[in-house]
């Protein structure tokens, strides 16, 4: 899941990076398939946590557990503006050919 989740991000940033270094502006559906990729990275990593932390028992309960700490940042992750869930939403709007909502977009 993670291993997938990362070659999307790496592969949708390399788009923009490579924009980057011929001196071109990202295309507004280079910047859809960045954000789609980085929000479901967010969202499998949190997932992958998640499945760790159960099969890990009630020893992941407790605060010297690195699962514990891995289950808090990735839920901290999450909650950054730019990966919050509803902002997919611009980047299905790109996708269906519609202007994206978000000024920040």
């Amino acid at each position: 899941m993670v291993e997938s989740a990362a070659l999307n991000v790496r592969t949708a940033f390399g788009v923009l990076w490579e924009a980057k270094l011929r001196g071109e502006p990202f295309r507004l559906e280079d910047r859809a398939r960045a954000r789609r990729a980085f929000i479901h990275a967010a969202e499998t990593s949190a997932e992958a946590v998640g499945l760790c932390y159960r099969v890990a028992g009630g020893t992941a309960l407790f605060e010297a557990h690195r699962l514990e700490r891995a289950l808090r940042d990735v839920h901290a992750t999450q909650g950054h503006a730019m990966l919050q869930v509803p902002m997919m939403e611009d980047a299905g709007r790109v996708g269906f050919g519609l202007a994206p909502k978000s000024p920040m977009f």
